[in-house]
């Protein structure tokens, strides 16, 4: 362009020089084949470098989360059909008991499903704290999800009639938790 001849990225990466000529046809079907294995070979090396990238930026995001036979968890909702409105699906489906576990997949029982069980990514999935897992939150100052609304509307009052500050951070407390784990 304007009297000089242009040089693309990939010509100075190569170390290109397009000013030699060649008379001979096969000189320069060996001078492009060298060229072009090593573009190959800069291209290949370039796409590692970027793999390895993402992949540390993954596994820096990444929770690892450990489940065992027996728990409960939820279920990411599949697409649903054409003229289906997204926005009133519900997000996750379940809860399910897992029953095998084959990292990075999980089995969890599933009546609906024609085998009974259905297979999941653990990326697909939730860990479910709620009924099922009471028995082991019994020394936790949270209320259990059975429990009725006047219960919960009486504890509010006796917690919120103590004036003290502590008393009144215990109830905040106990609200955020009722809330996370209902």
């Amino acid at each position: 362009m304007y009297g000089c001849l242009p040089k693309l990225p990939i010509d100075a990466a190569l170390n290109f020089n397009p000013s030699i000529y060649f008379i001979d046809l096969d000189d320069y079907h060996l001078e492009v084949e060298i060229h072009f294995t090593q573009a190959l070979t800069i291209i290949h090396d370039q796409a590692l470098k970027a793999q390895e990238k993402y992949k540390q930026m993954y596994d820096k995001n990444e929770n690892n989360i450990i489940y065992k036979i027996g728990d409960y968890v939820w279920k990411e909702s599949q697409m649903i059909g054409k003229n289906k409105a997204k926005k009133l699906q519900p997000i996750f489906q379940g809860p399910y008991k897992i029953v095998n576990i084959n990292y990075p997949n999980l089995f969890f029982e599933n009546p609906n499903s024609s085998t009974g069980f259905e297979t999941i990514h653990v990326n697909c999935s939730r860990l479910f704290l709620g009924r099922h897992d009471q028995e082991n939150r019994k020394g936790e100052n949270v209320p259990l999800a059975n429990s009725n609304e006047k219960e919960n509307k009486v504890m509010d009052d006796n917690l919120m009639s103590d004036c003290t500050q502590d008393r009144q951070n215990q109830h905040t407390y106990n609200l955020w938790a009722r809330k996370r784990y209902l």
